[in-house]
């Protein structure tokens, strides 16, 4: 990830800011920042760097490798992937220095306002990327999703106790559709439909290795992605049987 994408709209109605701060719209506090900035350019950084280089080498990296390790215990999702986490390192170097600039009185913040602002920024670069998986994977799972939800009806056959669609016509069928204990429908795919088209264009063995990390593909009794199931016209049958979840699950896993 050479760049972090966050959205300007902090969503509180003024566009990249959450508050005004006594001026008389954002066009106003823009204004005001970019003509005070230009004033007084470079001042609070050479406080800053006049103030860094009087900490020994030793203590200014276990203070700042201290403040990195707390700002990824506290904003980065469990398992997150390692392009997430790379990115999470580079907001969390921002939080320590505003930390750090906060602890010299350069900025009048509360402790706490640098390391709360950055993750802000970095929940909302996450959000934006759909997740904090390898953004492969996030594709993927995406990718599986939109197929159930535009061909669930048309491409997969019904069966299962008191289901009247047993002998609905299926053209192209992909797999088989059956209610669980909850009235949600969870998919069977038939193992060349995973990888021509539900996984068409990603590693379908990788792919499916994740959604059983996930939780959203049902394993066999031998752990492994494919499970056998007794399907209509196909007697025993090895599939990847889909939980209910991949579709009504709307978040994004880790």
């Amino acid at each position: 990830v050479r760049l972090a994408d966050v959205p300007a709209d902090a969503g509180a109605g003024l566009g990249i800011f959450e508050e005004l701060h006594d001026s008389q719209s954002p066009d106003a506090l823009a204004r005001h920042l970019c003509e005070t900035s230009e004033r007084y350019y470079g001042s609070p950084a050479r406080a800053f760097l006049n103030q860094l280089v009087q900490i020994s080498p030793e203590a200014l990296s276990e203070s700042v490798r201290r403040a990195c390790t707390d700002f990824m215990a506290k904003h980065v999702p469990e398992g997150a992937s390692g392009q997430v986490l790379s990115v999470a390192g580079r907001f969390a170097v921002i939080a320590a220095a505003g930390t750090l600039a906060t602890a010299f009185g350069i900025l009048p913040w509360p402790e706490e306002e640098a390391d709360t602002a950055a993750g802000i920024c970095f929940k909302a670069w996450l959000a934006k990327r759909g997740g904090a998986g390898a953004m492969e994977f996030e594709t993927g799972l995406a990718q599986i999703r939109h197929f159930l939800e535009a061909h669930g009806n048309s491409r997969f056959q019904a069966f299962g106790k008191g289901d009247e669609g047993d002998e609905t016509r299926v053209i192209d069928r992909a797999g088989f559709r059956r209610k669980d204990d909850d009235g949600r429908w969870e998919y069977f795919v038939l193992p060349e439909a995973w990888k021509a088209e539900l996984c068409a264009g990603q590693d379908p063995r990788a792919l499916a290795k994740e959604l059983l990390r996930r939780g959203f593909l049902v394993p066999g009794s031998d752990g492994k992605p494919q499970s056998t199931h007794k399907l209509p016209g196909m007697g025993a049958k090895r599939c990847y049987h889909l939980s209910a979840q991949i579709v009504s699950d709307g978040g994004s896993g880790v």
